[in-house]
């Protein structure tokens, strides 16, 4: 795997709202892990996005890393968005192990991460955030 040069990465994707959460990371063809239903609204709408990707490099946590975003004027890609680009490129987790963050109601931090599973099958997880955010990951983020 080939090392990009810069620890931030953009990619252009249409994203498809008149999709359920579920719906939207079941349309990248990943085999789906998790351990709640992601409960996110159809918005019906169409939009071209940017989607950035940036690298930390070192461990993190999800408040950490809350804060990495707002450095970069950022925000946590939602799941249409990160879908969307792991939809168009179909490797692009292969290359780009990827991952995004949120909080529910409650302030409690949940995740999806777009990865290569220890088998080396392609999977999204889908959990809550109980320990660091490990150095390898490509975190997702929309303009803020």
């Amino acid at each position: 795997m080939t090392q990009p040069t810069s620890n931030m990465i953009t990619r252009n994707v249409i994203v498809n709202r008149n999709r359920s959460a579920k719906e939207a990371l079941k349309s990248t063809k990943i085999r789906l892990y998790y351990n709640f239903d992601p409960k996110v609204k159809k918005l019906n709408y169409i939009t071209k996005e940017k989607v950035f990707f940036f690298k930390i490099g070192h461990e993190v946590t999800a408040g950490e890393l809350e804060k990495e975003y707002a450095l970069r004027r950022l925000k946590p890609a939602d799941l249409h968005s990160i879908s969307a680009v792991n939809e168009a490129r179909p490797d692009f987790s292969k290359e780009y192990p990827n991952a995004t963050q949120w909080k529910d109601d409650k302030g409690k931090w949940h995740f999806a991460v777009f990865c290569i599973s220890q088998v080396g099958n392609k999977c999204i997880n889908i959990g809550c955030i109980d320990s660091l955010w490990e150095e390898n990951w490509w975190f997702a983020g929309v303009l803020n």
